[in-house]
């Protein structure tokens, strides 16, 4: 069992309800995430955004990956990390697990003990966890990071 992040930068666009950052498990390994970040590195405006950590229950398609990094003893991660632009967005599953409101000046941090963490109902391939934007004034370049057990 390995400890994993995956930090994402990207543009948070204008649309609410987008995927920003999802990790999906095998079916045999799935995430147990212990900390999320959320901030911008645009410059500061009086604006206020509201992220969500939703469970999904598939991967989407398109998205760009990214390799999850092993922190201390891990090989390989189990669990799939992708960002950014979907061609089909990854299912929501039910209410949001968390709500991280934002203002654009400030950033988010939620940190989690180990067997506290997020993580999904039900061990099957693709399931995951996601940061979405529930509510997004602007379009604005944005970070994001998931820190997880599997």
């Amino acid at each position: 069992m390995g400890r994993y992040n995956a930090p994402a930068s990207l543009a948070c666009g204008a649309t609410a309800a987008k995927p920003m950052l999802v990790i999906t498990g095998d079916g045999n390994v799935q995430p147990e995430v212990i900390m999320l970040v959320a901030g911008f590195s645009a410059t500061p405006d009086d604006k206020a955004y509201l992220f969500a950590l939703y469970e999904v229950s598939d991967a989407g398609t398109g998205g760009t990956a990214i390799t999850p990094k092993a922190i201390g003893h891990g090989g390989t991660s189990a669990v799939t990390a992708k960002k950014g632009t979907y061609t089909t967005d990854p299912t929501k599953t039910g209410v949001a697990m968390l709500q991280m409101p934002v203002y654009q000046r400030s950033s988010a941090k939620v940190q989690k003990a180990r067997g506290e963490g997020y993580s999904p109902t039900a061990y099957a391939s693709a399931k995951g966890l996601g940061i979405f934007v529930d509510v997004t004034p602007a379009s604005i370049n944005s970070e994001f990071e998931q820190e997880w057990y599997e």
